[in-house]
């Protein structure tokens, strides 16, 4: 069953299903099969570092030990951010009410990293799209709920809603440390010897 989202605009409130834009059916796929002589598929394994212990694939699982050697749950873990302050949990946007605001630029929209796209459905869908119109609005996005949304915006094509989901790119303003200073009081230089083009 699709997961609904609720968005509000203009005070009016609209829940809609998702579904995500497959680009397998879109594009379609290819995918590389290993076989050994016999023909039969070959699995993916890893070699222990004593050369001699095989670990098929899925037998290994990432583990966090603290200083002291010890293991530790990730129950036992706190979130902090940048500034040492510990992390706010913030819910799934699938549980909580998405307010769009003012539509963002066309610059802030072409700059974002796009990773996945939802088309929305349902009996409210083509109003909002009408609601939406030409503008693009951005807001955060989170699947399962945590510690770090998504940015990710929304808009219409015709009587169809998508919404996009990425990162926003960060371009940094490139240019050179210090200023150069255009000095206007350099003499002429005056050439003494002829030039010869066989010197070039």
């Amino acid at each position: 069953m699709a997961k609904q989202l609720t968005f509000k605009i203009d005070n009016r409130n609209f829940s809609l299903d998702t579904v995500k834009v497959d680009r397998k059916k879109i594009y379609g796929w290819s995918e590389m099969m290993v076989t050994n002589q016999c023909g039969s598929i070959c699995t993916a394994a890893l070699l222990n570092d004593d050369g001699m212990t095989v670990a098929p694939a899925g037998s290994t699982k990432p583990g966090i030990i603290s200083s002291e050697g010890e293991w530790v749950s990730r129950d036992e873990l706190v979130a902090m951010d940048a500034d040492g302050n510990e992390a706010i949990l913030v819910a799934s946007s699938f549980e909580r009410e998405i307010e769009l605001g003012n539509p963002i630029s066309l610059d802030d929209f072409l700059s974002m990293n796009i990773e996945s796209v939802y088309q929305l459905f349902g009996e409210g869908a083509r109003e909002l799209a009408g609601v939406i119109g030409d503008g693009i609005y951005g807001f955060e996005f989170s699947y399962r709920g945590g510690y770090q949304t998504n940015d990710a915006c929304i808009l219409a094509c015709g009587e169809k809603v998508f919404i996009l989901i990425g990162t926003k790119a960060i371009f940094p303003f490139v240019s050179i440390g210090e200023q150069g200073v255009l000095d206007e009081e350099n003499p002429e230089i005056e050439i003494t010897e002829e030039i010869d083009f066989n010197m070039f």
